[in-house]
């Protein structure tokens, strides 16, 4: 994971936002060291945009020079825009099997 971010924490994070308990094996190969800044910054505002509209690219910039002192570039905040979508579609399809009964 990123610095600071182990993947048991990465996996307490997601848990906590699912609510269900992520197997090692769903576990995706980690992202590449040039990125990782990225998924760390996403792990930290993910319960901050998790939920609810998309947020905006200013709103992301603000929160990351807040929350870590550095300025994004346009690439990683619209990597952290496709983050969050995809998050909250397989929230969406994770939430409509539940409620299925799958």
């Amino acid at each position: 994971m990123g610095p600071g971010i182990t993947r048991a924490a990465a996996h307490q994070q997601l848990a906590k936002v699912t609510g269900r308990k992520i197997a090692e094996t769903e576990t995706p190969a980690p992202p590449p060291s040039c990125l990782a800044h990225v998924w760390s910054w996403f792990m930290a505002l993910l319960p901050l945009h998790a939920a609810g509209v998309l947020p905006r690219p200013a709103a992301i910039a603000e929160d990351i020079e807040a929350r870590f002192g550095l300025h994004p570039t346009g690439f990683e905040i619209a990597l952290l825009l496709d983050l969050f979508a995809l998050w909250q579609r397989k929230a969406a399809m994770h939430k409509k099997d539940l409620e299925n009964g799958k």
